[in-house]
């Protein structure tokens, strides 16, 4: 939704994705990919092969490089991090470029520099979500998960969440297995 019905992803383009190992963010990478986008893509050390494997055409150490020094001309950027990252983040589109994020935007610098931004919560539509399906079933689109909790370790995966440090999705069950006693 975030790259083509909120911010107009075509075949072609260039987008910088960040937190392209995250839940979100590594199906962003997949996603532009498989829409012809040129992607650059911000992550840690660790996760850099993880990103490569995406198909992440652009690889940003975060910890090590500054990608505001490394990416321009971008025709979107996809943040999932705000903050410095967001403030950053303005500077590395073109003209008429658009900073699209899922959390609050601060586009006080935008109109200076000729870009717009738009901030969005997903909205769920069982059409996308039906094409999202029929990639996955192609063998086209990865889901990647993390780790698994059960809802009595819910803290757990909150904790795990707000970590920054997962890779994927992280799934809570809501129940448990089935269990057959002999009696």
């Amino acid at each position: 939704m975030g790259l083509f019905e909120v911010g107009k992803l075509k075949p072609g383009q260039k987008v910088l994705i960040h937190g392209a190992s995250g839940g979100v963010g590594n199906f962003a990478v997949q996603l532009a990919k498989i829409a012809g986008a040129k992607v650059a893509a911000t992550t840690s050390d660790v996760n850099i092969d993880f990103v490569r494997s995406l198909g992440a055409d652009e690889i940003i150490n975060y910890k090590k490089e500054d990608f505001s020094n490394k990416v321009s001309n971008a025709d979107l950027v996809f943040d999932t991090i705000g903050g410095e990252t967001q403030a950053k983040s303005w500077k590395v589109l073109r003209k008429g470029g658009m900073l699209v994020t899922t959390l609050k935007l601060d586009d006080s610098k935008a109109a200076g520099l000729g870009v717009t931004g738009k901030s969005f919560m997903v909205d769920s539509n069982g059409a996308r979500l039906r094409e999202i399906t029929g990639l996955i079933n192609k063998d086209m689109l990865r889901v990647i998960i993390d780790s698994e909790f059960a809802l009595e370790e819910v803290k757990k995966a909150h904790e795990r969440s707000q970590s920054g440090r997962a890779r994927g999705k992280i799934i809570l069950r809501i129940y448990n297995s089935l269990r057959t006693t002999e009696e």
